[in-house]
């Protein structure tokens, strides 16, 4: 009988070819390894510069509100009030500091529309003249004599449209008893003041 062969050969984990595809097996996934860990760290990084709370650049040229410019300025011609008119009634004493004694009648006058007041203050006419005719005139087409004997002076009030005329005379002796010789002392000057404003809109004593 023949005998039968036995195969002798190398066991296949001792040939070379096995381990050539071991080494190659181990290193393609030592290589994919590698490739995931730097993919994770890329992540990592995005992440974290992505989280980094983001910071307005500033602006240096930022406009400064023109308020803020005027009022560091330091100029006076800004900051300086306007003077306002200067009227009759703000020039002087109110009629609620002159001493008054008012009378609804005058001796000898045959009009019926004389009136007269003595008084006592060193006040000027024009300071106290719009107050006087908003308190004692009844009408318009009335006359007022004021005999100021602190300053030997004697005013006569008329109205013409919305102006007050005052004409200022010397006092003579006890005219204010008779007004057929009321304002006959010598002529000093004469006022227009505007009633409404109070305005003087004409002064003799500038001329």
């Amino acid at each position: 009988m023949a005998k039968e062969k036995r195969n002798t050969g190398k066991p296949f984990y001792k040939k070379i070819w096995f381990w050539i595809i071991v080494i190659i097996f181990f290193a393609a996934v030592a290589s994919g390894r590698n490739k995931e860990t730097d993919n994770s760290s890329e992540d990592n990084t995005s992440v974290i510069s992505s989280s980094e709370p983001s910071v307005a650049p500033t602006d240096e040229s930022e406009t400064i509100p023109e308020e803020t410019l005027a009022s560091d300025s330091g100029n006076p011609d800004e900051s300086e009030a306007v003077p306002e008119e200067t009227s009759a009634s703000d020039s002087g004493d109110s009629l609620a500091d002159v001493d008054i004694t008012f009378y609804d009648e005058f001796r000898n006058d045959v009009t019926g529309k004389w009136r007269k007041a003595l008084a006592l203050t060193n006040s000027q006419i024009q300071d106290y003249a719009v107050d006087y005719y908003n308190t004692y005139f009844q009408s318009d087409d009335e006359v007022h004599i004021i005999y100021n004997f602190s300053l030997n002076t004697v005013n006569c009030l008329k109205v013409f449209g919305n102006e007050l005329f005052i004409s200022i005379t010397d006092y003579v002796d006890d005219e204010e008893h008779d007004a057929k010789i009321a304002c006959s002392g010598t002529f000093l000057g004469e006022y227009h003041i505007n009633i409404d404003t109070g305005e003087i809109t004409y002064n003799s004593f500038d001329e």
